[in-house]
């Protein structure tokens, strides 16, 4: 077609979608209306003009469809220059209106002027449009542009009110409920507008085969129809927040009287002149006044003369805008006291105190309850037991009465315990403690004390002490009782304990210095073996005071990385190259120099600095070797020791995840190694969290194996990749033939269970030989080299000696 336009029906399609995308453009507004005025919402500007852009390009997409429902070709070059006028002129029209509706509230002339606006703006982007599709066609009605004009200034005024009274509304579901109304009314209403503005601007044969007058009427009528039920809306909008409003408003009512009538508390209002106003059943029950008796009387009659000047005190600080709480006694009508703990706070009217509530609580069998605050504050909560605060008070108490008197405190604290509660968790933890008070209350001396101070840590205060032998016989049977497992449900649970004593008044003259040195005496007793008993010596303290700096520099070690990796190498002997490396701490002090793990390894288990210390060492090594690996090392394999403790954590998976991830070391190349206990301990649990690494690609070794006391059907079941033979076999294997055996046995057992194996502490030529003789060929050693910094061990990442 060229020219002029034809004659040419409504294409209802086209209407359809022009009505749907106008509908959807006004949901779109009212979401990013909701949206900026949310609290939460961050970027309320970039949101205002995304939503801005979004609403004006859907008006576009339905001023368009409603144009092509007339029009059956649309040149290329008027859709652009259409999408340019429209498009922007849509744009900024919904701006101005996004802007208002943050304001939410205007005055008169601005409601007047904005809603003037508004309408001009629609018809001119509706007349732009028309000009730039239909300019050929263009025939101005008056009378059709003037009645257009009016509706849609009504269109306007009432889709802006609607606007604002939504935009005020806080509950997303109200918001929900009215905007899918709205929407619906206005991308109608909207829909309708263009084909008016057409009658105005264009002949009438391009629309439709029907007088012009009365195709005109009948989009009219329908224009008013909506304009009308949008008219209403708002006040249908208030009508239905204001039912909602009074529904509420009885409801809380309803609380209220609830709240008043069934409070087990008395609860009263008074005036301003401490007449009641009000009471609730229970004040009744209290005082023994009947409701029309107390309404007729202040609170004066009911206060005896020495608390009325307190209580005055406190009813003009209420009246004052205060709360406050206060202990008070009044006298029945009975004349039986009454003690009661009273909270009085200001009634606020129209920011006047009119007066005041109470609500009062019968504090009267207090003196009882207090007996059992003493109770509690002198006993452990979990065993029953005495508690800290006990011990102390009655050990001073008895110096106090017996200074001369000789006396000794012990100091308990439980071997692995730790380990059980970490492993096990803090409930089968707590059920151990509850055995551990038992089997001690069963085991001490009639007249001596047993008393929980914390963790697992018990103390025994044994006020008579014959002599010294009495004391080791006392420890020794402490120690002697927990020789028997504990029954933990239904499973055994086998503890040794530590002990240190200390002796009035040769150890210390207070309570503290007895149990400072009681502890010291107990830590000398877990440094050398534990499950026994020591008595304090001064010369401990040394000690002591070294494991206590030691603590804290490994602490700080940690943090600044003190502690550094070393790496020892793995070797394929039947190939002879380079199959990985072991990563192993070692910790560079500044002063003292490298110390050995035997040294540190220990004190991090015991006091839990473990778990930083080997996530240090995992992320080092894992660095290391994805750097050689850059290199061409592209094969090796780094193998990483975790402690029992580390292995239990419920976090571990994710934090080993979380090393490879930030290292970029593919997980197949991480080696993680177990001792054989730990592969004992916990079967189900140990099972689980070896899937879990192994499903993650991480392999697994058993470190120290030959050591433990696995059965061969439980290894079996271990979802492991690698056996490491423990050193002491190979140390005499070419000389003791026992020791060869049992490698042997232990090669072939790999081999039967399809494992690698590989033997540690290699230290000649001759144990090389054997070992491959016997089925072994991945070794490690001091035969080739001991752990060293990773710059010494990138000297065997030579070409020809890398897989």
């Amino acid at each position: 077609m060229t020219g002029t336009l034809e004659p040419y029906n409504i294409n209802y399609f086209f209407t359809l979608i022009g009505i749907i995308t106008s509908i959807s453009a006004f949901y779109l507004f009212f979401t990013t209306i909701q949206r900026i005025n949310d609290e939460m919402v961050l970027y309320k500007r970039k949101v205002l003009w995304s939503g801005s852009v979004g609403v004006g390009l859907a008006f576009w997409i339905s001023n368009l469809s409603i144009s092509l429902s007339i029009i059956d070709i649309m040149p290329a070059d008027k859709i652009i220059t259409h999408f340019v006028a429209v498009f922007t002129g849509s744009t900024l029209i919904v701006f101005f209106v996004l802007k208002a509706g943050i304001n939410q509230f205007v005055r008169p002339l601005e409601y007047f002027l904005s809603g003037l606006f508004i309408s001009i703006g629609l018809l001119l982007v509706l007349i732009a449009g028309i000009i730039i599709l239909f300019s050929k066609d263009i025939v101005f009605m008056p009378l059709f542009f003037v009645i257009t004009f009016l509706t849609t200034t009504g269109y306007a005024y009432s889709a802006f009110r609607f606007v604002l009274q939504l935009a005020r509304e806080s509950s997303n579901t109200v918001i929900g409920k009215w905007k899918a109304h709205g929407s619906t009314i206005m991308g109608i209403t909207f829909s309708i507008t263009p084909y008016l503005a057409f009658f105005s601007f264009l002949k009438s044969e391009l629309i439709t085969d029907l007088e012009p007058a009365n195709a005109f009427l009948i989009l009219l009528g329908l224009e008013l129809a909506a304009v009308w039920l949008l008219n209403f809306m708002p006040d249908w909008f208030g009508e239905s927040k204001r039912l909602e409003q009074t529904a509420r408003l009885q409801e809380n009512q309803q609380h209220y009287g609830s709240l008043f009538e069934n409070n087990p508390d008395a609860v009263f209002s008074l005036n301003q002149s401490g007449f009641f106003t009000s009471v609730n059943k229970v004040v009744t029950k209290m005082t023994g006044y009947s409701e029309e008796e107390l309404k007729k009387m202040s609170f004066f009659p009911l206060l005896g003369n020495d608390v009325r000047k307190k209580a005055l005190y406190y009813f003009e600080k209420a009246l004052k805008g205060r709360m406050d709480t206060y202990e008070l006694a009044i006298v029945k009508k009975d004349d039986d006291p009454l003690y009661l703990l009273v909270s009085l706070m200001p009634i606020t009217i129209n920011e006047e105190v009119t007066g005041v509530y109470g609500i009062a609580k019968d504090i009267t069998q207090s003196k009882k309850t207090e007996n059992m605050i003493h109770y509690l504050a002198y006993h452990d909560e979990l065993t029953g037991l005495p508690n800290r605060r006990y011990f102390v008070k009655r050990v001073r108490a008895h110096i106090k009465k017996h200074k001369n008197k000789t006396f000794a405190v012990l100091l308990l604290d439980f071997d692995r315990f730790k380990k059980i509660n970490d492993i096990f968790g803090h409930a089968f933890g707590d059920k151990v403690i509850e055995a551990i008070a038992i089997r001690l209350k069963e085991s001490i001396p009639e007249d001596s004390v047993v008393s929980r101070i914390g963790g697992d840590e018990f103390t025994v205060f044994i006020p008579s002490l014959p002599s010294v032998e009495y004391i080791n016989t006392i420890s020794q049977q402490l120690i002697a009782v927990f020789h028997k497992p504990l029954q933990i449900e239904k499973q055994e649970c086998l503890l040794t304990t530590s002990i240190g004593v200390s002796v009035y008044p040769e150890h210390g003259e207070s309570t503290d210095e007895l149990l400072k040195n009681a502890d010291i005496a107990m830590y000398h007793v877990k440094d050398h073996g534990t499950n026994n008993y020591c008595i304090y010596k001064p010369e401990m303290n040394n000690n002591t005071l070294d494991k206590i700096i030691m603590e804290n520099d490994l602490k700080r070690a940690i943090d600044t990385r003190e502690v550094i990796v070393y790496y020892q190498p793995k070797f394929d002997t039947k190939k002879n190259i380079l199959i990985g490396f072991e990563a192993l701490a070692r910790w560079n002090h500044p002063e003292l120099g490298l110390i050995s793990p035997c040294e540190f390894i220990p004190i991090a288990e015991e006091t839990g600095l473990i778990i930083e210390l080997e996530k240090l060492v995992l992320e080092q090594a894992c660095e290391q070797m994805k750097q050689w690996h850059e290199q061409g090392a592209s094969s090796l394999l780094i193998a990483v020791n975790l402690s029992q403790r580390h292995f239990y954590q419920e976090d571990v998976l994710c934090r080993i995840n979380g090393i490879l991830e930030k290292s970029k070391l593919e997980a197949r190349f991480l080696e993680i190694e177990i001792t054989e206990s730990m592969a004992m301990f916990n079967e189900k649990a140990t099972i689980t969290k070896l899937n879990d690494l192994r499903d993650r690609g991480i392999q697994i070794s058993i470190d120290d194996f030959g050591t433990g006391y696995s059965s061969l059907s439980y290894l079996g079941k271990l979802p492991i990749n690698r056996l490491k033979i423990d050193k002491s076999f190979i140390l005499d294997i070419c000389t003791n033939r026992k020791n060869e055996a049992i490698v042997k046995l232990m090669i072939s057992m790999a081999d039967h269970l399809s494992l690698s194996i590989l033997a540690e502490g290699v230290e000649s030529k001759e144990q090389i030989d054997l070992l491959q003789e016997l089925g072994c060929i991945e070794v490690q050693g001091y035969y080739y080299c001991q752990p060293v910094p990773a710059e010494e061990a990138a000297k065997f990442l030579k070409a020809d000696s890398v897989v």
